[in-house]
């Protein structure tokens, strides 16, 4: 064989890897105890997405995206926030699709145990991108709405330092007066 010959088999190799498109199913869980309701918690989601590229690759990205959502999910339901390596994450086979997806279809589930009763609660499924969405400069839209939160916080914050000043000053200027009315009057 030829020099060009072994690059074009390669090149076709490489393209194939491309254009194989695979199904990628994932679940992500987790549980903790719940105090309040004295059972176990569990929360688990099941992240669908059909992708082209190589497995690990894709299976690398759809675990981190979906640890992150499972994780504000979570904390934005109940209050708790969730360690990385609290989550099982575990993959399915892949399986072949027709064409990709830029969206994962995610579908909760709630679950509680308390001794051998048990009760399962399947949540509405969703649609999310698959790639975090991002501003025109190019930070995550999770990241801008905490800056937002935190800019919005502050400006309180000044809002309310202003005010406290002019209460002072308030104080100090009518002090001041009734000192000077002290002082006129003779006292």
């Amino acid at each position: 064989m030829t020099a060009p010959t072994i690059l074009t088999i390669i090149a076709v190799a490489i393209a194939s890897l491309f254009i194989i498109v695979r199904r990628y199913r994932c679940t992500i869980a987790t549980r903790w105890y719940d105090e309040n309701l004295g059972r176990v918690r569990e929360v688990e989601m099941h992240f669908i997405v059909a992708r082209a590229g190589p497995i690990r690759t894709n299976r690398r990205k759809l675990a981190n995206r979906g640890a992150t959502y499972i994780r504000r999910d979570v904390f934005r339901h109940h209050g708790r926030w969730i360690s990385k390596p609290k989550l099982r994450i575990s993959f399915e086979r892949e399986e072949p699709a027709t064409r990709s997806d830029h969206r994962i279809t995610v579908t909760p589930r709630a679950l509680q145990y308390r001794g051998n009763e048990h009760t399962k609660q399947n949540l509405p499924s969703r649609l999310i991108p698959f790639r975090a969405v991002r501003d025109e400069l190019g930070v995550p839209s999770h990241i801008v709405r905490i800056l937002d939160m935190h800019h919005r916080a502050a400006e309180r914050r000044r809002r309310q330092v202003q005010k406290w000043i002019k209460d002072v000053e308030r104080r100090a200027y009518e002090r001041a007066r009734q000192a000077q009315r002290n002082t006129a009057q003779g006292r």
